[in-house]
């Protein structure tokens, strides 16, 4: 709970309505949803103004609506509305100067509340992945609150601190970036104890010169924690390792090829889409202990040493944390296998979604998947346009089809215009399975939909806006 006035002092408001002595249980962006007594923050968007649904979030019990200097103050629920209510008069309006700036402002300020210790996890990829695996291991012992999704910028940072509560004594949060001081401004506002860089690649060049610039910019986590804070660091990175001459607090290292605090080996890609390792440290004992994934990629091994690494800090137990690693469900569309019974086909066919989003490392570690499973039938790699890229994206998208004939598919269908040069240059670089181009996603869907043999594994990646997930739409409605 946040009293009005606490809200008033810390978005730095005036009080155009109400009672500055009550108390509310919440802030909520989104008038469908909003709670009975929360207040509705009125954020501006490119297409759309939350200054257009206050009257809605008052309807939908809303105690009070926080606004911007250019919102005009209208009297709510008159005498005589059919809404109105006996306690109508306990309404409160905020006025603010930036609703995006208040929403932040309050969130540091609540978070201030909170004794407990926060993780926060950056990197080009890996973050969400990385996140539900901590998340798992820490909750077989702690009451921990994640994340949401990918809620992990301006707006997504500050709505998952209001969730905290006096019940949770952990939390894990994500950061990611679109501009030079973001991740400093995010993690400021987070105030973590433990800080981990996953890894640090080619993404959304077309808001950086180059990804010296990226890794820049990464650095700011690195130089917003203190010496009191844990730093856990990819070895195997260099532009990330590159980092670990600038620590202030305790480093933890994790890794596969260099050696590390934790390290895995003797690496197998199962059949049913597991994967397994063995899991080694160097503090202690030297402990060795076997670990199952219930995901598949060598990706996703990075993704759970950072997790074992940052767990770690917490003095769990090592077999306890192979328990939450063993038992974490993965969010949808990162890696996410489906296996599925087709009407027309007599046994069943194997789809790995990977589209929530796509650049060319994440694209790299997919067809290395695809490369090292074990199949029964044909590769199928459906890959759509990587975009953010700027100047950068055609070189990309070469690069990419290249890496393709490493991995032999069978069926490689490109959707989108910059994946037209990734097809022409696997076709120049001798890839002998069948390619197909399409336009957009529902084409490339309905044309697959003809292709599918029994045993088919079909992997199918791409950027968040290319919509891949309806060529998944598409599969999962001939089962």
């Amino acid at each position: 709970m946040m009293r009005v006035e606490e809200i008033l002092e810390a978005a730095k408001g005036r009080l155009l309505k109400g009672d500055g002595q009550l108390a509310v249980p919440g802030i909520s962006i989104d008038s469908r949803t909003v709670k009975a007594g929360e207040m509705f923050l009125a954020l501006k968007g490119e297409r759309f103004d939350g200054h257009d649904f206050v009257e809605e979030a008052f309807q939908r019990g809303a105690r009070g609506a926080i606004v911007s200097d250019d919102f005009r103050v209208l009297p709510l629920y008159p005498y005589g509305h059919r809404r109105a209510q006996a306690d109508s008069g306990l309404q409160v309006i905020v006025r603010v100067p930036d609703t995006l700036k208040a929403l932040q402002d309050i969130a540091g300020c609540y978070r201030n509340k909170f004794d407990i210790p926060l993780v926060v996890i950056t990197g080009t990829n890996g973050k969400t992945t990385t996140k539900d695996m901590v998340a798992a291991i820490l909750g077989r012992q702690l009451a921990v609150l994640k994340a949401e999704g990918s809620f992990n910028n301006e707006v997504g940072v500050p709505l998952t601190l209001l969730r905290l509560s006096p019940s949770h004594q952990a939390a894990v949060l994500e950061v990611g970036m679109n501009a030079p001081g973001e991740i400093a401004y995010l993690t400021q506002l987070i105030k973590p104890q433990v800080g981990v860089i996953t890894n640090i690649g080619r993404a959304h060049l077309e808001f950086f010169q180059d990804i010296e610039e990226v890794a820049r910019a990464k650095a700011e986590l690195v130089e917003t924690l203190g010496n009191e804070n844990t730093l856990v660091l990819n070895r195997d990175d260099q532009r990330v390792w590159a980092l670990s001459k600038r620590i202030k607090g305790r480093l933890i290292s994790f890794g596969i090829e260099e050696e590390a605090d934790f390290r895995a080996g003797q690496v197998e890609y199962l059949p049913d889409g597991k994967t397994k390792f063995i899991l080694s440290t160097l503090e202690g004992k030297g402990e060795r202990l076997e670990v199952e994934l219930p995901i598949p990629g060598h990706a996703n091994i990075y993704n759970a040493l950072a997790a074992v690494a940052i767990s770690a800090t917490f003095d769990l137990d090592l077999n306890l944390i192979k328990e939450g690693l063993e038992s974490f469900k993965p969010s949808s569309q990162r890696m996410e296998v489906i296996s599925l019974s087709l009407k027309r086909l007599s046994s069943k066919i194997k789809i790995i979604n990977d589209t929530y989003n796509a650049n060319p490392e994440s694209m790299k570690m997919a067809l290395g998947l695809l490369s090292h499973l074990q199949v029964g039938g044909r590769k199928v790699a459906v890959l759509g346009d990587m975009l953010e890229l700027g100047e950068w994206g055609e070189e990309a998208h070469r690069e990419v089809g290249r890496l393709v004939t490493s991995c032999s598919p069978d069926i490689l269908i490109t959707v989108g215009s910059l994946s037209r040069v990734l097809a022409e240059e696997a076709k120049k670089e001798g890839l002998e399975g069948e390619i197909f181009t399409f336009r957009d996603s529902r084409e490339a869907g309905k044309e697959l939909a003809e292709m599918i043999k029994e045993d088919d594994t079909i992997l199918v990646k791409g950027s968040r806006a290319m919509r891949m997930e309806e060529i998944i739409d598409v599969l999962l409605s001939l089962s």
